[in-house]
């Protein structure tokens, strides 16, 4: 399915609305996903508690939504915040001024971190960040 992929906290760029409809535009980060990836990205973007989430999926699909529903919406925010550290870590590289992109990435990994923490108290936190500054290296 086609999905959008880009909601930002200040994404009001992105939407249109007359009053009557609205629509979403600049498409160029679209491309074919789960429609949950959305639902994902949209959540984190905006900072979504978990009542806010389970209310999005229930006005997603129309009815409660199943334990695999919420698990993959759980994953893909987790997924959009690695994204979003990676796509940061490249403007840094370059050399991009329009921002300390550094910061950024390295706020947007703390978050991918704490998420993953928050679901398995096994996850091997010291290694992650060993292997995210080697890649910064």
């Amino acid at each position: 399915m086609q999905t959008f992929g880009q909601f930002f906290p200040y994404g009001s760029e992105n939407f249109l609305d007359d009053g009557d409809k609205m629509w979403i535009v600049d498409w160029e980060y679209s491309g074919m996903n789960d429609p949950l990836w959305d639902l994902g990205d949209l959540s984190v973007e905006a900072g979504f508690t978990d009542a806010q989430d389970m209310e999005m999926l229930r006005s997603y699909f129309g009815a409660e939504p199943t334990t695999a529903q919420i698990g993959r919406m759980v994953i893909y925010k987790a997924m959009c915040d690695l994204l979003w550290t990676l796509w940061g870590l490249l403007q840094h590289a370059d050399g991009n001024p329009a921002e300390d992109f550094w910061a950024y990435a390295t706020s947007r990994f703390q978050r991918c971190i704490a998420r993953r923490l928050k679901f398995d108290s096994s996850f091997d936190l010291q290694r992650s960040v060993l292997l995210f500054v080697l890649f910064c290296a």
